[in-house]
């Protein structure tokens, strides 16, 4: 007698174990050298674009010019290569932030040592380098940009009159200044503005404001007209204007020190910062402790809205990325060193990633990596709702299969926790008939509309994804046991378990 088990899960993965649950699929690159990537953004045919640098000429690598060259990476959206590219001259390049543009091809931008290859000029040390590919990542275009000194690029956005911001650092007279620096869509120089006190100044962050200008956050040992330094690296935000000028900077920070790596503007026109601090900005504690993630919220003018700490008292905890996800959501990423969520006797760095409500209220986070040290760099929230996440690992073991040399490039897409939010994710309500089966299920009610599907294993690992047809899935190709069938619709999105003959 067949017997239909219909089973409705109403708390995403609460039946999935949650550390193993969370990776769908990760998937490393590189050479016998070394190799890592610095940020990741998904492209309009729903694959990713991944830069970073690479020592290597072997392995996934065709050639390498000097030696680190920047390494552009196009992904399908399964992480497949699709393409390689490495791009540079005799010495040092590397590439931190990579955007698809309105045209369908790329930017990136980083930073140069070399005065030959594909770097066409050179004034002395490290310059800023800017490259714009075609959608097949040949080069349309490349600028330099710096004095005689030594100059980093550290970020890059389109901005709405279809020219670039970029930010940075340079030096003059020994002091690193934080810099800005306006360009035109084919990467001329309308302006520049250097925020620069008695010490270290970082521009790492830059975005264009809905309101009008920009803003960008870093770090700075110094102190200002407008602002007094609290004692070792402290955050700083500044505001610029359309054309440059210095509207209001602020520092940030107790009397260790405080970092500001990443800042993304909310709905609602304020900002929120993430970085590390090794006190509460409050300096609440009474001695210091490990650095711990640390996130706050400002509102146009700078003042502080609200302001967290993420991390455990012991370990190192830091946030190099943060950007807005679904309902109002932020999702970071960057290092601990607190334990593999997967693996307890796994030490060293690991990939720490974590969502927070709008409010600040963590809602998850999972711990990446395996034996060596691993980081993540940057993370975004894809399509379907999952999130997208690189850096480099020196990994073998726990959650990386392979490294093919002294370090590599990881990209890794993970299944956020939602069972402890389910009044900020909407759940979609199903069942799957029949169940278990040996071909195809089907869902009721029946679906409205485009969904997508990933089904995961008992480990949590992703074995097959698509979109229904008729409101049905085939299983023929699973071997027979326990699955999870994840399904999304837009931000909407559940689980439910079923059986396969």
């Amino acid at each position: 007698m067949k017997r239909a088990l219909h089973i409705l899960v109403l708390c995403l993965l609460s039946s999935v174990g949650l550390s193993q649950s969370q990776l769908l699929w990760q998937k490393t690159y590189g050479g016998s050298e070394t190799d890592g990537a610095n940020h990741i953004q998904q492209t309009d045919d729903g694959g990713f674009i991944v830069s970073g640098y690479s020592e290597s000429s072997d392995g996934d690598l065709d050639n390498n010019d000097g030696i680190w060259d920047v390494w552009i990476l196009k992904l399908d959206e399964n992480g497949d290569v699709e393409w390689e590219k490495t791009f540079g001259g005799s010495n040092y390049e590397t590439a931190r932030v990579i955007k698809q543009t309105r045209d369908g091809g790329y930017i990136f931008i980083g930073w140069t040592r070399s005065s030959d290859g594909d770097i066409s000029s050179h004034a002395g040390n490290n310059d800023i380098w800017v490259v714009k590919l075609s959608p097949s990542g040949e080069i349309s275009w490349e600028q330099t940009y710096g004095e005689m000194y030594h100059e980093q690029g550290f970020y890059i956005q389109q901005t709405s009159d279809g020219g670039y911001i970029l930010s940075g650092t340079t030096t003059d007279n020994g002091t690193f200044g934080a810099f800005v620096i306006k360009i035109d869509e084919f990467g001329n120089e309308e302006w520049q503005s250097v925020a620069s006190g008695d010490a270290l100044d970082t521009a790492n962050t830059i975005i264009e404001v809905s309101s009008g200008g920009y803003i960008f956050v870093g770090n700075s040992r110094s102190s200002f007209d407008e602002a007094f330094n609290s004692g070792g690296m402290d955050c700083i935000v500044v505001k610029l204007s359309d054309t440059g000028e210095t509207e209001w900077l602020k520092l940030y920070g107790g009397t260790n020190d405080d970092f500001g790596n990443s800042i993304d503007e909310s709905s609602d026109g304020s900002f929120v910062i993430a970085g590390s601090t090794e006190l509460l900005a409050s300096d609440a504690l009474s001695t210091p402790r490990e650095e711990d993630v640390w996130v706050f919220k400002i509102d146009l003018e700078g003042n502080v809205i609200w302001e967290e700490t993420y991390g455990s008292v012991e370990h190192k905890e830091r946030a190099i990325s943060i950007e807005a996800a679904s309902n109002g959501t932020w999702i970071l990423t960057g290092y601990t060193e607190s334990i593999n969520s997967s693996n307890d006797d796994l030490a060293g760095l690991n990939c720490y990633v974590l969502q927070i409500t709008s409010n600040g209220t963590l809602l998850w986070d999972g711990r990446f990596g395996g034996g060596g040290d691993d980081s993540g760099n940057f993370v975004m929230e894809t399509e379907d709702g999952s999130f997208i996440a690189t850096g480099f690992t020196h990994s073998d073991d726990g959650d990386f299969d392979t490294n093919q040399g002294e370090r590599d490039l990881f990209v890794m897409k993970i299944l956020p926790n939602r069972s402890t939010s389910t009044n900020e994710i909407p759940v979609l309500n199903y069942a799957l008939f029949p169940n278990p089966s040996s071909s195809y299920m089907e869902l009721r009610p029946s679906l409205d509309g485009l969904h997508k599907y990933l089904i995961l294993n008992q480990l949590g690992k992703q074995v097959a994804s698509g979109e229904f047809e008729d409101s049905r899935v085939g299983i023929q190709d699973l071997e027979a046991g326990s699955y999870s069938l994840l399904i999304y619709k837009n931000n909407e999105q559940t689980i439910l378990k079923f059986v396969k003959l």
